[in-house]
């Protein structure tokens, strides 16, 4: 290294995983993309790890032995509302992802999937939090999104304003509500709202997106729901 060069410091990552020569599968290809490992083999032990030093992603398992791993990411996010959780399940029904997204996870892969998809969802994971963080950081003070009678702050991921107050969205949610809200007169596509809050590429339908918003317009309540218009076979619009 060179004299001053300042050292690039290795992303901390959690994986849980209970089969161990899975764990040590993944803890080697993960640990060759960078990335410092830690591996939980149990969900309890996974929150104390997470507790103890938070990570900056979660790779986690659904089918744990001590539970499971929707259970694990409540109590995480209990704990922590920005930290990426992506899923790795063998799982692949409609309702078990959305499960894994409404516990308040990020993005899931499947255990079929390649090495190469599994490096690029936890790659692509990291990279959002780390935009989320510094837009978070650049935008201080200026990230409350006014919906009917309801104020959203989508840095803090809280309504603080209106009946609703106190309620948490998860990061995707404010990623939703803050691309809609860059221009009210337009209706965004199920495309452009995936490729604007994950990037191109993202591997997405209609029906995760739709989940997304029928959790968003809940949490808002119905004075300011209505605002979020489902625009028949094109997509979504938030009204001024």
């Amino acid at each position: 290294m060179k004299t001053g060069a300042k050292a690039v410091r290795r992303k901390d990552m959690l994986i849980v995983e209970d089969e161990r020569v899975i764990a040590d599968g993944y803890g080697d290809l993960f640990a060759d993309q960078g990335y410092s490992v830690r591996i939980a083999a149990t969900g309890n032990a996974a929150v104390r790890e997470f507790e103890r030093k938070r990570p900056d992603v979660v790779f986690l398992d659904i089918m744990l032995p001590d539970g499971n791993g929707y259970d694990v990411c409540r109590k995480m996010r209990e704990l922590d509302s920005f930290v990426p959780i992506v899923f790795s399940t063998a799982l692949d029904g409609p309702g078990d992802i959305e499960r894994g997204l409404e516990a308040g996870g990020d993005d899931y892969v499947l255990k079929t999937d390649s090495d190469r998809v599994r490096i690029a969802r936890v790659a692509r994971a990291v990279a959002r939090y780390d935009a989320f963080m510094a837009r978070r950081a650049a935008t201080a003070g200026a990230t409350e999104i006014r919906i009917g009678s309801v104020t959203v702050d989508t840095a803090r991921l809280t309504i603080v304003g209106g009946r609703k107050r106190g309620e948490m969205l998860t990061r995707t949610e404010a990623d939703i509500l803050s691309l809609l809200d860059t221009d009210r007169t337009k209706v965004f596509s199920v495309e452009e709202i995936v490729s604007g809050i994950r990037g191109e590429g993202f591997a997405c339908n209609d029906n995760i997106i739709y989940v997304h918003m029928f959790h968003i317009r809940e949490k808002l309540g119905k004075a300011a729901s209505d605002r979020i218009v489902n625009v028949h076979r094109t997509g979504y619009q938030l009204k001024p």
